[in-house]
């Protein structure tokens, strides 16, 4: 049996560093393009395998500030009915805006899409609380809606079937708790 050289890989690896660092317009990445570069943040696919949702996070302006904003896109992986991938299919932007989004997931029966997201509900106080689920039609059209309202964020939930969710949260404050909130009293005897 032939050995093998080590000179043959080393020598490719140096090859393509030197082409590599030749390259005119070639740049390397700095501290900031990592801040701002967009990434996928969750994913879910629907049990039938057709669809696929998926949180894409970047850096937006928002009130004179730069924040990370994440929204929800809809890929279609088969042609409808096919099973099948024929070709690449556009993706569709299911959520806009400036809050951030989580944990999505197709209903059982795959009628809904439902996540959390730190935007506000129709109606609600300045101070509420974001972390909430929301849930909008696959097929659309459609706006989302809230699915909770609490008085604390959501911390994980699920499906149990196509018409019931269970999360977990922190329980609402108590009385005494928003007592001494409103006191700003912080200390404890």
């Amino acid at each position: 049996m032939p050995k093998l050289s080590i000179f043959a890989p080393t020598s490719l690896v140096l090859l393509v560093s030197a082409l590599v660092a030749g390259a005119e317009d070639a740049r390397r990445w700095t501290p900031e393009d990592l801040l701002h570069a967009e990434s996928v943040r969750a994913t879910a696919v629907s049990r039938d395998g057709r669809l696929a949702v998926w949180a894409k996070s970047t850096v937006a302006t928002v009130e004179g500030e730069e924040k990370r904003v994440t929204n929800l896109w809809l890929s279609r992986l088969t042609e409808a009915g096919s099973g099948t991938p024929k070709e690449p299919l556009a993706a569709v932007e299911l959520t806009r805006g400036q809050e951030t989004i989580s944990s999505p997931a197709f209903s059982p029966d795959g009628k809904l899409l439902a996540f959390v997201s730190s935007r506000k509900a129709p109606g609600a106080k300045p101070d509420a609380p974001g972390g909430q689920l929301w849930a909008l039609p696959v097929d659309g059209p459609g706006e989302a809606w809230p699915v909770t309202k609490l008085d604390r964020p959501i911390a994980s939930w699920a499906f149990v079937d196509a018409e019931t969710v269970v999360f977990a949260a922190a329980e609402t404050p108590t009385a005494w708790e928003l007592e001494r909130q409103e006191k700003k009293l912080d200390a404890f005897a």
